[in-house]
C-alpha cells in the first residue's frame, strides 16, 4: 500500500492506494462512488485495479483511521487526470476537499493535474452545484482551459493545475489511455 500524508501542516490525512477489490477500503470507496456519481457517469472501478495497467490509481482518504473520501486518477507521462473525487457528505464544506487536493497535487508534482467539471449552464437543473464545484477548484489554484466537450449528453470543461492543457493534449491523453486498456476509457 502506498501512503501519502502529513503534507506540511496541511492536515493529518493520508491517501492510501487500493490495490485489490478484497481490501476493506474498496467497499467504502465503491459505496461512496455509487452515492456520489450518476449512473451514466460511472464505470466499473475494478479496471483501475487491474495488474496489467499502470496508468490508473484509486486512493482512499483517511484521517485517524476514519474514511473521509476517495480519489481516482488516470495518468500519462505529463498529465494526472482526477476522474472521480468525493468526500463523505457529512464532511463536505469543512476543508477536507481542499486538503485532499493539496495532497494530490503534491503527490503528482511534476504533472499537470486536471479535472473535468460540468459546465455551469444557467438552464441546468443543478446550476448552483456546478458553480460551487467550479469555484472550489478555482479557489484551489486550478485554472480554466480551452478544453470543453460533450459526454453522455452533458457539457464538460477541463480545469488545470500546474500548467495549461490544450484540446490536442487532452485528445493525446485519452489516446494514450486507450492504447493501454480501452476499458479505462470514461
Amino acid at each position: 500500500m502506498h501512503v501519502y500524508g502529513d503534507y506540511g501542516t496541511c492536515c493529518s490525512m493520508q491517501l492510501n492506494r487500493i490495490k485489490s477489490v478484497n481490501e476493506a477500503s474498496f467497499a467504502f470507496v465503491n459505496r461512496l462512488y455509487k452515492d456520489s456519481f450518476p449512473i451514466n457517469e460511472r464505470k466499473d472501478l475494478r479496471f483501475l485495479l487491474s495488474e496489467n495497467q499502470d496508468i490508473g490509481e484509486i486512493y482512499v482518504v483517511e484521517e485517524e483511521n476514519q474514511f473521509i473520501g476517495f480519489v481516482c486518477i488516470l495518468f500519462t507521462i505529463e498529465i494526472a487526470h482526477i476522474i472521480y473525487f468525493s468526500v463523505l457528505p457529512e464532511l463536505r464544506n469543512k476543508g477536507y476537499g481542499t486538503n485532499i487536493l493539496k495532497l494530490i497535487c503534491e503527490m503528482k508534482k511534476g504533472y499537470r493535474v486536471i479535472v473535468d467539471i460540468e459546465e455551469p449552464k444557467i438552464d441546468s437543473n443543478n446550476y448552483e452545484q456546478r458553480v460551487q464545484r467550479k469555484n472550489f477548484y478555482l479557489r484551489n489554484c486550478f485554472l480554466e482551459t480551452e478544453v470543453k466537450y460533450k459526454w453522455h449528453g452533458d457539457y464538460f470543461e477541463i480545469l488545470s493545475y500546474g500548467g495549461n492543457i490544450t484540446d490536442e493534449e487532452f485528445d493525446q491523453f485519452w489516446d494514450s489511455i486507450i492504447q493501454v486498456n480501452e476499458n479505462l476509457v470514461y
